[in-house]
C-alpha cells in the first residue's frame, strides 16, 4: 500500500483507484487535472505524482471512499464560500 518511493505501475494504479471507487474522469475532475492525463498514468505513459499516491494513502487509512471524499470537499467549498461557519450542534 505505501509508496514510498513514488512509483506504482499503472496495474497497481488502477487497482487503487477502481478500489477506492474513482473512474477516470472522476479522479481527474477530482486532483484537477485533464483527462488525458489520468488516462496516462492508467495506461503507465506518465508517472503518477506523488500528491495523488498521497491521496489514495490517504483515503485508504481513513477508509474514505470517492463518494465521501467528494462530499466532504464539497461540504468543505460551502462552508469557505459561506463566510460563515456551522454553528455546532446540541
Amino acid at each position: 500500500m505505501p509508496a514510498s518511493d513514488d512509483s506504482i505501475g499503472p496495474l497497481e494504479y488502477r487497482a487503487r483507484r477502481d478500489r477506492l471507487g474513482f473512474t477516470g474522469r472522476g479522479l481527474a475532475r477530482f486532483v484537477g487535472v485533464d483527462e488525458r492525463t489520468e488516462r496516462d498514468w492508467r495506461r503507465g505513459a506518465a508517472r503518477v505524482p506523488g500528491a495523488v499516491l498521497r491521496l489514495f494513502e490517504l483515503l485508504e487509512a481513513l477508509e474514505l471512499d470517492a463518494a465521501r471524499a467528494a462530499e466532504l470537499c464539497f461540504l468543505r467549498s460551502l462552508v469557505l464560500t459561506s463566510g460563515t461557519r456551522p454553528r455546532p450542534r446540541d
